[in-house]
């Protein structure tokens, strides 16, 4: 089973290239506010909606699932309240488990 990572921290590096229905980050690098140390993250895909609120210096909640060849960015929630869902994901997930 693939991983489901929840980070709170700060985006120090992104680079979106968009592809087909989603947006792709060659690698997404978050600061943890916890302790400072960083976590990057490679092949990150997610769909438009959550992909509008990542960029450098976003901060807040952010939950990844990390699959063997790829992760996608299920869920974020940013300090300035904005927020947003890949529900398509989330399903997805959810079905794995079963």
């Amino acid at each position: 089973m693939q991983d489901i990572i929840p980070i709170t921290g700060t985006v120090v590096d992104v680079a979106p290239d968009v592809n087909g229905d989603d947006v792709m980050y060659p690698h997404v690098v978050i600061r943890r506010k916890a302790d400072g140390t960083l976590q990057e993250f490679i092949n990150v895909y997610a769909v438009y909606e959550v992909a509008g609120l990542i960029d450098l210096n976003a901060s807040g909640h952010f939950v990844f699932w990390q699959r063997a060849d790829e992760c996608r960015l299920a869920f974020f929630y940013s300090d300035t309240g904005a927020r947003a869902v890949d529900y398509g994901v989330v399903r997805e997930y959810l079905e794995a488990l079963t």
